[in-house]
């Protein structure tokens, strides 16, 4: 393999817990036939993320960008540092991901075998040191949990699919795309590619990547995280048919419960049987208080999705008056 430019965008707010891992990861990735150039945007952090984050950069003498993100929200940081970039390839995970030793060099090979390819991205293990955020993460790495989200509840081969994380993508595609838009707050990556594939590339979610996620370990934060996602995918456009499911679920519920209170309890019993059946087969829970636990916050994720994208279509009508003032 040639020498390949490579540029990491790490994007960070008030990351001060997890912001060394990821940097620690990242500075794993190196090898003779990869240059990294490591490029920080700070969505002014109110915490030691940036202090700690420069120190150990200086620590261990690693040349880096450090730019600013003033508008705060996660689009135009990436776009700011998209915009800095001098690598063919970029990437941009998480601060508070941890991304596996050969993460980018197996992504590199995926890229240069088929040049179809705009973006490979990998397999989330979702972790936390809670024991709430632990069972999150179970949630968020089953299928009846997040539906057939391939990052994360895994593939056993390479697979093409229509949205990729932590993705490694040839930088002149996404500029060609557009770049992210900023005016959304969530599900941004989702809109970019579904750009990119309509351009007429492809993108591709391998089990060699992997890389661990820190899920959100506060009811509060998983349930409006949730909400956000439920209202972007209606709002902004960024989402597929799939992304659905929980607003389906949201009005199945309230028509079941305008017909008959009967049916609204059977439909919930059978929702809870289901849940909690796949708690036990796939993710291997045994004892009853993990399996009631991962069920009651599978409701709570799926209803705080479906209420936002039920918000999503009420707003619909007002963001189309303000398209169309801007046209006028």
């Amino acid at each position: 393999m040639s020498l390949k430019k490579v540029s990491v965008i790490i994007v960070t707010r008030n990351n001060e817990t997890t912001i060394l891992e990821c940097l620690e990861s990242v500075m794993k990735q190196r090898i003779p036939t990869i240059k990294l150039e490591l490029i920080l945007v700070d969505g002014q952090s109110q915490d030691s993320t940036i202090q700690k984050a420069t120190q150990f950069l200086k620590s261990h003498h690693i040349p880096y960008k450090l730019l600013f993100n003033p508008q705060i929200k996660l689009a135009p940081g990436w776009n700011i540092g998209l915009k800095a970039a001098t690598g063919d390839y970029v990437i941009r995970p998480d601060a508070h991901s941890v991304l596996s030793r050969d993460y980018i060099k197996n992504g590199l090979l995926i890229l240069e075998s088929d040049v179809s390819l705009a973006g490979t991205g990998g397999v989330l293990i979702s972790k936390s040191d809670t024991l709430l955020g632990n069972w999150i993460a179970t949630v968020l790495s089953n299928p009846v949990g997040v539906g057939g989200s391939h990052f994360r509840i895994g593939v056993k081969k390479d697979t093409i699919t229509d949205t990729i994380v932590y993705g490694l993508y040839h930088k002149h595609h996404i500029l060609d795309a557009g770049q992210l838009d900023e005016t959304m707050v969530r599900n941004q990556d989702i809109d970019l590619h579904k750009r990119i594939i309509s351009n007429g590339f492809k993108l591709l979610t391998s089990p060699k990547l992997k890389a661990i996620y820190k899920t959100r370990s506060t009811l509060k934060h998983f349930s409006i995280q949730a909400f956000q996602n439920g209202f972007w995918v209606i709002y902004g456009n960024g989402g597929h048919v799939r992304h659905l499911a929980p607003l389906g679920f949201l009005i199945t519920l309230f028509l079941a419960s305008w017909m008959n209170m009967n049916i609204l309890v059977g439909l919930i019993l059978l929702y809870l049987i289901i849940v909690m059946g796949a708690y036990i087969v796939i993710s291997k829970l045994r004892s009853i208080i993990p399996i009631l636990s991962c069920a009651t916050l599978t409701f709570i994720l799926h209803m705080s999705y479906g209420i936002g994208s039920f918000i999503g279509i009420l707003s619909l009508p007002n963001k189309l008056f303000y398209v169309f003032r801007k046209s006028v």
